[in-house]
């Protein structure tokens, strides 16, 4: 089941299940009712950065796994795969688990022929971390790691990152259904309009309505039902 809230609503209730402990694997599905910039763990917002959100009328979030600011909205489905340490998928290294969430997520959205394949190439998990020497490497969706999905030209659609907690894991997803409003994004975080910048976030993303036909576009709720069922099979518990 979808749940349609407040990106602060969202963490809120990862932290809470986390803390609880994680004693099977679930699923937290969610759509977001309003924009927010969503933080990595390594990104502390600045009083500027903070004054531009409140202008725009956005909020900002921190959340506890890494990688860059993703503009959550409307356009973005959020899924939370929430393991004990002890399951399968949980044990394996960070590229092979990314990898097996990111296939099975691949075979989701096939249902609805949206074509993507598994990202390629990518160095490192360190890759789910901003990169320092690109312009736009605080932005979530324009750089691409282990598991990630993309469409034709590299374009990505589906991100991936990660909490670990001595007994549980978190492992996030976002998939883009719509285009992202990348231009207030672009003017949060840089204080000033960019079309320069917000080309190239189109040029670096693919979404569900662009690939996919219109007679099989899938609802928010179907095709969160479609990722549900995969996740939880992507492992075995131990």
């Amino acid at each position: 089941m979808v749940t349609v809230g407040h990106a602060q609503a969202e963490q809120q209730r990862i932290r809470v299940a986390l803390d609880a402990g994680v004693s099977e694997p679930r699923v937290i599905s969610w759509h977001y009712a309003s924009p927010a910039v969503v933080l990595g763990r390594g990104q502390r917002p600045s009083p500027e950065l903070l004054g531009r959100a409140d202008r725009e009328r956005v909020a900002v979030i921190g959340r506890a796994s890494g990688g860059g600011a993703v503009m959550a909205g409307p356009w973005l489905l959020s899924l939370t795969l929430l393991l004990p340490a002890a399951h399968a998928l949980a044990r394996m290294s960070l590229p092979a688990g990314y990898r097996v969430v990111g296939e099975a997520c691949r075979l989701a959205l096939d249902r609805f022929r949206v074509p993507t394949q598994l990202a390629s190439g990518a160095p490192s998990p360190a890759a789910n971390r901003p990169h320092e020497d690109d312009e736009l490497g605080w932005a979530c969706f324009a750089g691409v790691s282990h598991g990630e999905l993309v469409a034709a030209g590299s374009r990505k659609l589906v991100g991936v990152s990660q909490v670990r907690r001595r007994d549980a894991v978190a492992v996030c997803i976002g998939v883009l259904l719509g285009r992202p409003d990348w231009e207030t994004l672009v003017r949060v975080w840089l204080g000033r309009d960019d079309p320069r910048l917000v080309k190239q976030l189109e040029d670096r993303t693919a979404s569900c309505d662009q690939l996919g036909s219109v007679e099989h576009a899938p609802s928010v709720d179907a095709l969160a039902a479609a990722l549900e069922a995969e996740l939880p099979a992507a492992g075995p518990a131990a």
